[in-house]
């Protein structure tokens, strides 16, 4: 099944995303890592701070990535954004 977007479309969307959301990434970065903290000390409010962390994650990953940039190239876009925030 052929895609509905090249695949230098499809690299511009990766390129177009990571210009416009720097220095996030090293925000992004630090948050895994205390992720990685905190399930390896395991105190009784780790598990609840790692799954906000992801719960952000996969709520930027709808809005920011889905809908923003990767919905110019793909309409099922704006589908899966939802199903990441839901």
């Amino acid at each position: 099944m052929k895609p509905p977007f090249t695949t230098d479309q499809f690299l511009d969307v990766f390129a177009r995303y990571n210009v416009a959301v720097w220095p996030v990434q090293l925000f992004v970065y630090l948050l895994g890592v205390l992720c990685i903290v905190l399930a390896l000390r395991r105190a009784t409010y780790s598990s609840r701070i790692i799954s906000l962390i992801l719960s952000l994650f996969w709520l930027w990953m709808g809005v920011v990535y889905h809908f923003l940039f990767f919905s110019k190239i793909n309409q099922a876009a704006w589908m899966f954004g939802a199903l990441l925030i839901l």
